[in-house]
């Protein structure tokens, strides 16, 4: 009965953190409102911008300026401009999150070695705190550094040319 409780705890841990660290794969944006070169007119000047070409070459700066018929990037110490027939997808640098989220790790981590804890110590009053102490720190401290690697940030696609 006591290992049964503690799948169960396990259970419910995995399904909360699955709930807050799995991607959302019916919020992505359709490709037809990524084919408007309109999108690019939401990029600020500076901003991180990746350009990957029709021959599949891609490219990072920072974004400076664009027309109906290019856009240009700060490429090192070089100004590249590309015109948009040549342009497949452009993208943007997305921010990364693992301060957020080694912090919603730790307070898994934590209920869930509180649960394992506390489902495992049995002994007298105070065996059975160290347990449940003992198992909430190392809750909390696999959590935070699960939390911490979970990779975030990356690139959101903003414009696709048809």
């Amino acid at each position: 009965m006591l290992k049964r409780q503690v799948l169960r705890q396990m259970h419910l841990a995995v399904l909360i953190f699955l709930l807050f660290f799995s991607p959302p794969y019916g919020v992505a944006a359709s490709v037809a409102g990524l084919s408007s070169w309109e999108n690019l007119h939401q990029l600020e000047t500076g901003q991180l911008v990746k350009v990957v070409l029709k021959d599949t070459k891609a490219y990072e700066g920072e974004f400076q300026a664009l027309t109906e018929e290019s856009i240009q990037l700060l490429n090192g110490e070089q100004n590249r401009t590309f015109l948009k027939s040549d342009v497949l997808r452009i993208s943007t640098k997305k921010a990364g999150h693992r301060g957020r989220n080694a912090l919603i790790g730790v307070g898994l981590g934590t209920a869930a070695g509180l649960g394992v804890g506390a489902a495992t110590a049995h002994e007298g009053e105070m065996m059975r705190g160290v347990g449940i102490g003992l198992g909430a720190a190392l809750g909390a401290i696999g959590g935070a550094a699960l939390g911490a690697v979970i990779p975030t940030g990356g690139w959101e696609e903003i414009y696709r040319n048809p």
